[in-house]
């Protein structure tokens, strides 16, 4: 408290408090107080913001502890300072290193809020926002796919799936030009994905790991989708699940077809 009043008076100036706090990161990178006082100086004097030397203090950071959730929320923080220009650059700079926060589920968060961002201060009313929304969503989904592929048998990429596909349902009126029409062609293409990719027999590079968090986002779609999700679909994911039950053993899978049968029985 006497640091700030000491600023707010004058005798300490902000910006040197600034590289105070960078040096303190560097010993204490996991310190809440120390994010939160730098965020206090950035909120009173938004004309020292600099993006790119705070995100060298937060990469640093967070090269030191990956799961640095300080770190990553003082990112969050920033987001709102950027303009939609802003807002995508980042996005598409956080889709080239991903590969260095591949398990890191704060590293994913912080790429959701990003696109949560870009959509908040995009214009629904505006044909031509629209498309580049809707395309920068399509080419985001191709990214996490990606993702899928190249680093096989990480949870927290499924999981970003999950939380990705809800947040789309959720937001379908903006993102798409013909929201309930368009939703449904996004939910047949991840269906085709998961049942081409892996929950096909003919797939013998598929991981069960694999299988099991591909049979868990097919839920989470179906669910997402109940209203036009049939009795039959259910069925058939019964008999994929019973399926990798016989191959892994693992029981720990059962508690989906216990949602199955409860949302059947509803």
């Amino acid at each position: 408290m006497k640091e700030k009043k000491l600023i707010q008076l004058g005798y300490i100036k902000p910006d040197y408090d600034l590289t105070f706090t960078k040096l303190c990161l560097t010993k204490h990178p996991k310190s809440s107080n120390i994010w939160y006082h730098r965020q206090w100086i950035l909120k009173r004097y938004s004309q020292l913001i600099n993006f790119e030397a705070e995100f060298e203090v937060i990469d640093k950071a967070i090269n030191r502890y990956t799961t640095n959730y300080f770190a990553w929320n003082h990112r969050i923080w920033l987001l709102e300072y950027m303009d939609n220009k802003k807002l995508v650059e980042e996005l598409k700079s956080m889709q080239s290193k991903m590969y260095k926060y591949i398990s890191d589920h704060a590293g994913w968060n912080y790429v959701l809020n990003i696109l949560k961002k870009i959509v908040i201060t995009s214009s629904s009313n505006n044909n031509n926002n629209k498309r580049e929304l809707q395309k920068l969503c399509k080419e985001h989904v191709e990214f996490v796919k990606k993702q899928l592929k190249e680093f096989p048998g990480h949870e927290a990429i499924w999981y970003y799936l999950r939380l990705l596909s809800s947040f789309i349902f959720q937001n379908k009126d903006i993102i798409f030009d013909n929201g309930e029409q368009d939703l449904q062609t996004f939910y047949r293409n991840e269906i085709s994905f998961i049942n081409d990719q892996y929950l096909n027999e003919n797939n013998l590079n598929t991981l069960l790991v694999e299988e099991k968090f591909s049979l868990q986002y097919k839920l989470w779609l179906y669910t997402l989708n109940n209203k036009n999700t049939t009795n039959k679909d259910y069925s058939a994911l019964l008999t994929e699940i019973d399926s990798y039950r016989m191959m892994s053993g693992d029981k720990a899978i059962n508690y989906l077809t216990d949602l199955i049968n409860k949302i059947q029985n509803k």
